[in-house]
């Protein structure tokens, strides 16, 4: 099956609200022309490459995070749940997504409740269960309709405080991977969170990222069939990932990080 992702250039991207999460304290100027290189180097990687359809979504004017298509929505089928950003600054998003995804023929849902699309709601590798997190952007509240409205078994949408306010979105610490493992940074989450992954993936089929990973945002990664591509790896978890079977691909992704985002974030999975 070729996967099919939607992504926005990041024709506006910029770092210029402070601290809208920990990540954006504004340390330094975003350098535009790496950033649009280092986006560049991604959409190649993912459609060349790796043979993924990609979709671009046009960029507007002032959203200059809009290039985490990531938190626009969450897809099953031919359903979406379009995001409604906590940020004041994203709201513009909102309507705008909602547009590209009606464009590609989805039927829409948009909650008045925070809900922050695929940074905060992930598939297991066969879409049998949703994982979703709360704490920080979406509300708990948000679940039980997304679901619903995905016609997901409500047994098998399971919810998640995130604790660690560096890994603010749930796609920022957890990351099913599509042959049935998944890699994930514990301390993200509360006891209860950490024993569901273990419950429904199995121990043997986890990865558990250390500090200096997480703090890389490795478990922000994207993952297509056999190839995982992230910003950096360390070569503990690249050889854990290889035994798995997996191919690791780096994509540096410095300038995004600024905004606290990476690979994952910069995408949106539609199929």
């Amino acid at each position: 099956m070729v996967r099919k992702l939607l992504m926005c250039p990041p024709y506006y991207y910029n770092v210029g609200y402070y601290l809208q999460n920990v990540h954006m304290n504004m340390s330094r100027e975003v350098l535009h022309n790496k950033a649009q290189r280092q986006w560049i180097n991604l959409y190649n990687l993912l459609s060349y490459e790796l043979g993924a359809k990609v979709v671009l979504s046009p960029p507007s004017i002032g959203m200059m995070d809009m290039v985490f298509a990531a938190n626009a929505a969450l897809v099953k089928d031919n359903r979406a749940v379009i995001s409604n950003f906590s940020a004041e600054s994203r709201k513009g998003e909102t309507l705008a997504y909602k547009s590209v995804l009606e464009d590609l023929r989805k039927h829409i849902s948009l909650y008045d409740y925070s809900f922050e699309g695929q940074g905060d709601a992930l598939f297991s590798h066969d879409k049998n269960i949703l994982w979703m997190g709360y704490g920080f952007r979406s509300t708990q509240t948000s679940h039980s309709d997304v679901g619903n409205f995905l016609n997901v078994d409500p047994k098998k949408v399971i919810s998640m405080l995130l604790l660690d306010p560096n890994f603010y979105h749930l796609d920022t610490c957890f990351c099913p991977l599509d042959n049935g493992h998944v890699m994930f940074y514990p301390s993200a989450f509360t006891s209860y969170g950490v024993d569901q992954i273990y419950k429904h993936f199995g121990k043997k089929n986890c990865i558990l990222v250390d500090k200096e990973d997480a703090s890389n945002f490795a478990c922000n990664a994207i993952s297509l069939n056999e190839n995982v591509v992230l910003n950096k790896a360390s070569d503990k978890l690249r050889c854990e990932l290889e035994n798995f079977g997996y191919r690791v691909y780096e994509n540096d992704m410095s300038e995004f990080l600024l905004s606290g985002g990476s690979t994952k974030c910069s995408i949106l999975h539609l199929n």
